[in-house]
């Protein structure tokens, strides 16, 4: 169909809408009014859940970022006088949400989470003294905010039609079509993560004699692939999506432990490359690691005082699995889109390999 009789449509919608609104005057709008919010507040928070989210998930998010702007808002935009492209005038619905709402720099916020995060990005870099607390779901998968934030309590299946911070750079659905004529499978989402219990977990025995480590503190083998294009300033700056953040390689090394203590070699790895890149662990805004097993991250935890909290803010490679080549590439990945999500900064990254080595990236993100 074309736009034209499209447009036509929508408009014509809009005026049928409005005038049934507006039937009966004043004290018939408001008796309507009244009992629209009457009915709201004795329902429950969401309808339909599932065809929802099947709704939601029908094209891939590559689809959005065709149609949609850097925002990745999809539930409208505010066309003010001053707006010049969609950006703009996605931005100026967040500002007009946040202006209703009496939003100011100090408040608690809850955010119940939407989209791609649109809004608790805007918040985040509005309010830097507020503390924005996310619902269950949407605390793992949106926004980290430059704000102080605090996962609370899932309110229930509408959290999950969040597509969330991950779906700024994954996939998904794919098809599994080797051949390129038949499509063999689709995989719509993780597949590896089954439901668990700390009782179950305590139950299994230790790898070894004596050991910490047993199957439920390990990852699971998982198959992916990532990649990445290196390139000049101005290179990169024509290929960017987002030419005004610019992302920067700081420094790289590597560590070695005894043969077969490779999770402690991530330590030496991480000492190296802070000395190198001529910062601390104070100067780093976000941190990954990538950690086939949670032993990794306790060891590294302790040896370097890091919180357990105040890594991989959006889960681990425990949860993602552990694919062959891209774990390390994924992370990186990932590190990018939270620093820029955060106004920029450093970035640390480190990884363990087979055996008894490990290596560490520092980067840094302007913009």
């Amino acid at each position: 169909m074309k736009d034209f009789l499209i447009l036509q449509a929508i408009r014509f919608l809009n005026w049928q809408r409005l005038r049934h609104e507006r039937r009966g005057g004043p004290e018939a709008q408001q008796e309507r009014l009244l009992t629209l919010l009457d009915r709201l507040s004795q329902g429950p928070l969401a309808l339909q859940v599932e065809e929802a989210n099947r709704q939601h998930y029908e094209l891939p998010a590559s689809f959005f970022q065709l149609v949609l702007g850097p925002h990745r808002k999809y539930s409208s935009a505010y066309w003010t006088s001053s707006c010049q492209d969609l950006g703009e005038a996605e931005r100026a619905m967040l500002e007009l949400y946040c202006e209703r709402a009496e939003l100011r720099d100090g408040q608690t916020i809850l955010e119940l989470g939407c989209g791609w995060g649109s809004l608790t990005e805007l918040m985040a870099r509005s309010y830097p003294a507020s503390r924005i607390l996310l619902s269950g779901d949407v605390g793992s998968s949106l926004v980290p905010s430059g704000a102080p934030y605090e996962p609370v309590e899932n309110f229930g299946p509408h959290s999950k039609s969040m597509l969330g911070f991950h779906r700024r750079y994954m996939v998904m659905p794919i098809e599994i079509n080797p051949s390129g004529r038949k499509v063999m499978a689709t995989v719509q989402d993780d597949e590896g993560v089954f439901p668990s219990t700390p009782a179950g977990l305590a139950r299994l025995k230790p790898v070894l004699p004596g050991g910490s480590v047993t199957y439920g503190g390990q990852t699971y083998p998982a198959d992916g692939n990532a990649g990445m294009i290196l390139a000049g300033r101005q290179q990169a700056r024509e290929l960017s999506r987002e030419p005004g953040i610019e992302i920067r390689l700081i420094a790289f090394a590597e560590g070695r432990e005894r043969k077969g203590f490779m999770p402690a070699a991530n330590v030496p790895a991480i000492r190296r490359v802070l000395d190198r890149a001529g910062i601390t662990l104070a100067d780093v805004k976000a941190i990954k690691t990538h950690n086939p097993f949670a032993v990794n991250d306790c060891y590294l935890s302790r040896e370097l005082g890091i919180p357990a909290t105040g890594m991989n803010n959006f889960g681990c490679s425990l949860i993602w699995g552990h694919p062959q080549a891209p774990t390390g590439m994924r992370l990186l990945i990932e590190l990018i889109e939270e620093l820029a999500l955060l106004g920029g900064g450093y970035g640390l990254f480190s990884g363990c390999a087979a055996g008894d080595t490990a290596a560490a990236i520092v980067i840094h993100v302007d913009g």
